[in-house]
């Protein structure tokens, strides 16, 4: 077996292996990711739930403002609307502030609208129901919706309990909807845990804006009763996912004593902790899951897509090991030929080179033999001689131009191969001195152009080509010229445009190809090289060239240059 065969199987195992535990690992996250939205979810429901508390309240507070009186039918009527469907509201009061001088009054009038007996209790050291203390002022339970199972609340002083006398008084000194500690309640008999809201009403249905003001002008509470767990219970029936658990506890430590709701679970794998403020107390809601927790991570399943991705490393490294052979054999083919390649293009430049030199010296001698054929014959020769001899060297220039073009196409792209800082605006001034351009001449290079990176030579000679090509072919009186450039992307967009003869649109393509000339007659001196050179050094940089132009209205080059 292969040596990098056998690095496959080990780099397969590895893989099998991690991508195992990135599946299981994906699995966990998407698991707790699962656990956190589910908590986020069940801690809005409980939030809204005690906000929905303050609102009923609030609405309750609202229907005594609107009224002069509220008399103890009216009460059971409203508060029947306002916890019909809220289920888990253990009870709805009406707690007046009564001053000991009104005592009698508040006690007589409960009795005369048919609560034979009532008076105002309070429970005794020894857990007993006992008519309540002599005191400065009371506040008891005198309306009470439903009045099924809550009968032993009626008539409760709520200041003869330390716990409510100081959420009451809380509640009437701030003005604000209060929460009591844990507490049980006067009409349960079990030890569930419940908790009271205050919601203090004033005369002129405002807030006072002093104390002394709202001590003054304080009527009464709405009360609403809470027990914690039926509440609990009814905000998260038929939302809590298996393995999930929720435990409350007042303030942030965790103690017996402060326990709202729920059992902490021993065997947990994820815990949130969110403290939430109700209505002036901090409640911890301690968020747990165990394994059963929406079916629990999936162990088979990472380990089945381990195995088969194993297998399919497996037979790839199968494949691998009898092409193994045949791809050396391939790159041993690919080096061969790169070697000859490199070997023709080299031998393509040298011919081209040499053919050029070759070519050059029949050439001279043909120019230098007319020039020599004209001397002899001196005063003799005839005018159809003289033309014929003319155009001979004419078409040995021409070709010697050729010549030239061909050597020069074969260099185009060979620069230095090193890059510069080039200001392009003192290259094309350079450029404008070799070709013999004065400033009479109409050429304007605008203001702006950049500072390149780049090869000089090449653009140099890309700049020549076009600037020359423009002079040249221009008849016009008023020639003029503009070299301008913006920037384009990563490129940047230089524009060389002239007020010469145009060119119709379809040779747009045709003049940059080898060889191709729109002035076919012998004596142009056209080459057809120019425009060729220039399109290779251009795409050789990643950039592209194009002519606008039409008949008569002049052209434009454009072309794209990295910047």
């Amino acid at each position: 077996m292969e040596k990098q065969t056998k690095i496959i199987l080990l780099l397969g195992f590895l893989i099998a292996g991690s991508i195992s535990y990135s599946i299981w690992d994906a699995q966990r996250v998407a698991w707790y990711d699962g656990f956190r939205k589910t908590v986020h979810r069940m801690n809005l429901s409980v939030l809204s739930k005690l906000e929905l508390n303050e609102k009923i309240l609030e609405s309750l507070i609202s229907f005594y403002r609107a009224s002069n009186f509220v008399s103890r039918e009216e009460f059971d009527i409203f508060t029947e609307s306002l916890i019909r469907d809220q289920k888990y509201i253990h009870a709805l009061e009406w707690v007046p502030g009564v001053p000991h001088s009104r005592r009698q009054e508040f006690e007589q009038r409960a009795r005369l609208e048919g609560l034979k007996d009532f008076q105002f209790m309070e429970r005794s050291k020894t857990g007993k129901m006992v008519r309540a203390e002599t005191r400065e002022i009371y506040y008891p339970v005198y309306y009470i919706y439903p009045m099924l199972g809550n009968q032993a609340a009626l008539g409760f002083d709520l200041a003869s309990n330390s716990i409510r006398r100081e959420t009451l008084v809380n509640s009437l000194e701030s003005g604000k909807a209060t929460a009591s500690s844990r507490i049980n309640l006067v009409q349960e008999n079990k030890s569930s845990p419940g908790f009271l809201i205050f919601y203090p009403h004033y005369r002129g249905n405002i807030i006072p804006e002093t104390l002394a003001e709202r001590r003054e002008s304080f009527i009464g509470f709405a009360l609403g009763v809470y027990l914690i767990e039926k509440m609990m219970e009814n905000i998260i029936k038929g939302s809590r996912a298996a393995g999930l658990n929720l435990v409350i506890y007042e303030n942030s430590e965790i103690d017996q004593n402060n326990l709202l709701y729920g059992k902490l679970i021993e065997d947990k794998v994820m815990e949130l902790i969110y403290p939430v403020i109700v209505l002036g107390r901090t409640w911890t809601l301690f968020w747990q899951t165990d394994k059963k927790f929406n079916g629990g991570i999936s162990q088979k399943f990472p380990l089945i897509a381990g195995g088969g991705i194993f297998s399919v490393l497996f037979l790839l490294a199968i494949i691998f090991e009898k092409n193994l052979t045949r791809s050396r054999e391939i790159e041993e083919e690919v080096k061969l030929r790169t070697a000859e390649l490199k070997r023709a293009n080299n031998d393509l430049e040298q011919f081209a080179f040499i053919a050029s030199h070759d070519l050059k010296a029949p050439l001279r001698g043909i120019a230098h033999l007319s020039e020599w054929i004209k001397e002899d014959l001196g005063e003799h020769i005839s005018d159809v001689v003289r033309s014929n001899l003319d155009r001979l060297v004419m078409r040995v220039k021409n070709m010697d131009t050729l010549i030239q073009g061909i050597l020069e196409y074969s260099k185009a792209g060979k620069g230095t191969g090193k890059t510069k800082k080039v200001i392009v605006e003192d290259m094309i001034k350079e450029v404008l001195e070799l070709l013999e351009v004065t400033e009479n001449s109409g050429v304007v290079v605008e203001p702006g152009m950049p500072v390149l990176n780049t090869d000089p030579i090449k653009l140099s000679q890309i700049f020549s080509n076009l600037i020359n090509n423009a002079i040249k072919h221009n008849s016009s009186e008023n020639k003029k010229l503009v070299v301008s450039s913006k920037p384009n992307g990563n490129f940047y967009e230089f524009t060389i445009s002239d007020n010469g003869p145009g060119i119709d649109p379809k040779y747009h393509d045709k003049i940059f190809q080898i060889f191709q000339t729109l002035e076919p007659t012998a004596d142009s001196g056209n080459t057809g090289i120019g425009l060729p050179i220039v399109k290779k050094l251009v795409e050789e940089a990643g950039g592209s060239i194009r002519v606008e132009s039409s008949l008569g209205n002049g052209a434009s080059f454009i072309f794209l240059w990295p910047k």
